[in-house]
């Protein structure tokens, strides 16, 4: 499956979160300051087992969706983590129902779905009526195919 492209733009929605075996936590954006460091540590948190490589890029991985969502996205915004065999996917919810799109970095940014399409297994978005879910997965092995791993 490609990472990156059309496919993976539109591929997988939420439907991750129905699965029997998914055990999911949720944080709601609030768009205060120093909002980012508390992603950032709340993941840490949900995540105390994973291996210290991996979680390097799955706290990189949430703060870009996190950050995407609070520069470019509409409240009420959101953070899930989905932790699921082998992998944990991480899901960002905002009101905008704008698709995010890859754009050609620049002095601006244009880096971080970039950075995510390197790191993750997967990722994509479904619109909903109230707004998109941009999600990303990352596997939780060692050579499970993100940037850390293999």
């Amino acid at each position: 499956m490609s990472k990156f492209g059309e496919g993976a733009l539109t591929a997988g929605g939420l439907s991750r979160a129905l699965e029997p075996d998914a055990a999911m936590t949720a944080l709601p954006l609030t768009g205060a300051g120093g909002e980012l460091h508390k992603v950032r540590c709340w993941t840490r948190e949900h995540l105390p087992d994973v291996d210290a490589d991996v979680l390097i890029d799955v706290v990189q991985v949430v703060d870009e969706l996190a950050t995407n969502a609070l520069s470019h996205g509409g409240p009420p915004q959101c953070v899930r983590l989905l932790r699921l065999p082998g992998l944990v996917r991480i899901e960002v919810d905002d009101s905008t129902p704008v698709r995010a799109a890859p754009r050609p970095p620049d002095n601006e940014g244009g880096r971080g779905l970039h950075l995510i399409a390197a790191l993750c297994v997967a990722w994509g978005q479904q619109v909903t009526t109230t707004g998109k879910t941009v999600w990303a997965e990352l596997g939780l092995g060692p050579g499970n195919g993100t940037g850390s791993g293999g």
